[in-house]
């Protein structure tokens, strides 16, 4: 599918519902390196989601639950 590019706060929705997580945290893991990222010409951050190694880590899941 490739690559989605989210706001920190679409990342925290997605990926950390109803956590204490703000998106200034998540601007310091993608300033650390921790999460990959690219900023826009008007330098708003986006974090950058590999739908591919999200798909693969849940059929990982999926198939350890099912044995």
């Amino acid at each position: 599918m490739g690559v989605r590019k989210l706001k920190p706060q679409e990342y925290i929705e997605e990926f950390y519902p109803g956590s204490s997580i703000t998106p200034q945290t998540v601007r310091n893991w993608a300033s650390k390196g921790k999460l990959k990222c690219e900023r826009t010409p008007t330098n708003r951050l986006l974090i950058l989601v590999d739908d591919a190694a999200n798909e693969s880590t849940v059929q990982k899941l999926v198939s350890f639950l099912e044995s």
